[in-house]
């Protein structure tokens, strides 16, 4: 899940939404493709714009991309682990992207992902909030990619926080998404 902060000139449409959406998969597949498997696929993208107190636009993307990375897949639950830079320091929580499709050209014993595959991951993940970063759409006059703060100090913040992502890292270790081979 990503959190984008849309600006617009006054004036929110279902055809801004969708273009700020494709475009986000399509960066999201151009930056990440080479470093996943060609049986991974991106399938859909499902967006709400929140607009107003109580009221959203809503899209639903279909897609049909392939991974082009080379190598053998990785069991489903395997992923690498992206993290995300703010401009806020705290304890616990920050932002973090799990992506699975983990090659295994990739790392160099059972959990460690390689110097290369670690630089890779993250020069994928700073080109994909530069250009998220760079979108714009009729009346969409500039996109952040980031994360919300909903709460602060046990009480929920009412309107919630945006903090745009600065920077992007890989982490070392592989890690894993529980409870994603076989049911649910």
């Amino acid at each position: 899940m990503f959190y984008l902060n849309l600006l617009d000139d006054g004036t929110q449409t279902s055809a801004d939404l969708k273009s700020v959406s494709d475009a986000t998969v399509a960066a999201f597949f151009a930056r990440f493709k080479p470093q996943v498997p060609t049986n991974w696929t991106l399938t859909d993208c499902k967006a709400t714009w929140i607009t107003g107190t109580g009221t959203a636009l809503e899209y639903q993307g279909s897609y049909a991309d392939a991974g082009t990375g080379t190598g053998t897949a990785e069991p489903a639950n395997c992923c690498y682990v992206i993290n995300w830079s703010i401009n806020q320091y705290y304890r616990g929580g920050h932002p973090r992207t799990y992506l699975t499709g983990v090659l295994n050209s990739n790392f160099t014993n059972p959990n460690q992902i390689t110097t290369a595959g670690q630089a890779a991951l993250a020069t994928a993940a700073v080109n994909f909030m530069n250009d998220v970063n760079a979108l714009t759409a009729t009346h969409i006059t500039s996109v952040a990619l980031g994360t919300v703060s909903f709460a602060r100090g046990n009480a929920w913040r009412v309107p919630p926080v945006f903090y745009a992502y600065k920077g992007a890292s890989c982490r070392q270790f592989l890690g894993t998404q529980r409870r994603r081979i076989g049911g649910r």
